[in-house]
């Protein structure tokens, strides 16, 4: 049968919906239902939000979620950077190094946009342009930016809804491209974790 995404793909040949023994964990319900409905993945909110928050307390949110989570040995971490003073890579570096004593024998990738979801998604701009019908000018970058505000600014206030066109445009939108344009995109390092999924590959 002819799988009918990449991310299909991805599963038949590395099996990442069912990988055994993973756990993923994401920040909010957008990209729950994101995750759900690309990739077929079942994610669970991180519970530790806003930029004031250490990461020494997001371990310890995901110290807890290991412990209920028996012989998990693939964890995937997304969060957004907000307004934290650390670039993606220092805090992600931060909290590998904590997670990393602590549990030995786990692999961790962890994802940080800058400063959140929508910062990635509209680093595709081509894709956005498509969903929306609106040029977006390529000397705008949303990299760094708060990602609703930039959103507003290119294609006006109040036209991007996170729960509605979020999850739709993350089935369009090309990691390749958003690697391309985004330092913390490029960070994030997926293809090490997922090296036969067409959808990161490039």
């Amino acid at each position: 049968m002819k799988p009918d995404s990449d991310w299909d793909s991805c599963i038949q040949m590395k099996d990442c919906k069912n990988r055994p023994n993973s756990l993923y964990l994401v920040e909010g319900d957008m990209e729950r239902l994101a995750f759900r409905e690309k990739f077929k993945i079942r994610a669970s909110k991180l519970g530790a939000y806003g930029h004031s928050v250490s990461m020494e307390k997001i371990a310890q949110k995901i110290c807890v979620q290991l412990l209920y989570s028996a012989n998990v040995k693939f964890v995937f971490i997304m969060f957004d950077r907000e307004q934290r003073n650390q670039s993606a890579d220092e805090l992600s570096s931060s909290l590998r190094k904590v997670l990393e004593v602590k549990f030995p024998n786990i692999e961790f990738c962890i994802a940080i946009p800058d400063r959140d979801i929508e910062s990635w998604i509209f680093s595709d701009k081509a894709a956005c342009e498509s969903y929306f019908g609106k040029k977006i000018g390529k000397s705008t970058k949303s990299e760094g930016t708060k990602g609703t505000d930039y959103a507003s600014r290119v294609i006006g206030p109040g036209r991007y809804d996170k729960m509605t066109d979020g999850p739709r445009l993350i089935q369009k939108i090309s990691w390749p491209i958003i690697e391309r344009s985004s330092q913390s995109a490029k960070a994030a390092n997926l293809s090490r974790h997922f090296d036969q999924c067409p959808w990161v590959a490039a």
